[in-house]
């Protein structure tokens, strides 16, 4: 059964909002095999298989690429899907995928935070934490104090702190916490959509930035 997506205001100071959860993968049968067919291609880092299901225009990039010879000839050089130790696309898919899938009439978009993002939040200026009980702690340290735990919140960055690994948050009251960036994701990160063709699933594009 697919997760309803909630968006919840006015919680506390601290919680700008809530975004949960929702995949609509099991709504279209086709879809859900293919999905599992695609999950097996990445673990098994199957370039032949990804190469089958690209679109004939699939978009990988928002900047111009006037070396390549085609749209999938780009696409493959671009992620260096050839190149299965090096390549980071097969970890990238693979985590868009787990995040769940929304459907579009014959399309489904990966991941939900992507899709299903409240327009009323800045893709730059806040992250939504994608798994329920992460910790916000005082400081960019897996062995901080942690301050709260964090449901499916949004949360908006901080600019003033940066680190590596960790995203500073604003908790109001003038206060900062830090989480990792493993557990949490905007809007503007990777995401990847897949239309229905008289040839099967077609991956539309899989990109980052905006």
């Amino acid at each position: 059964m697919p997760i309803s997506s909630q968006i919840s205001l006015g919680m506390s100071a601290e919680i700008v909002a809530r975004l949960e959860p929702i995949d609509e993968t099991t709504e279209n049968s086709s879809f859900a095999s293919f999905k599992e067919k695609l999950k097996v291609a990445i673990q098994k880092k199957d370039s032949s298989f990804i190469k089958k299901i690209l679109s004939d225009n699939v978009e990988y990039s928002f900047g111009a690429d006037p070396e390549r010879k085609s749209a999938v000839e780009g696409f493959l050089r671009y992620y260096k899907i050839e190149d299965k130790k090096e390549s980071a696309f097969w970890k990238s898919l693979r985590d868009v995928l787990d995040l769940g899938c929304t459907k579009s009439g014959e399309e489904f978009t990966c991941p939900y935070v992507y899709s299903k993002w409240p327009d009323k939040y800045d893709s730059f200026s806040f992250v939504a934490a994608i798994r329920d009980k992460i910790p916000i702690r005082k400081k960019p340290e897996s062995s901080a104090e942690v301050l709260r735990f964090a449901n499916f919140e949004i949360f908006k960055l901080s600019r003033e702190q940066k680190t590596k690994d960790w995203n500073a948050i604003d908790l109001g009251n003038k206060q900062v916490g830090f989480v990792s960036t493993t557990d949490v994701r905007g809007p503007t990160d990777y995401r990847v959509r897949f239309q229905k063709t008289s040839d099967g699933w077609k991956l539309k594009y899989f990109i980052t930035g905006d």
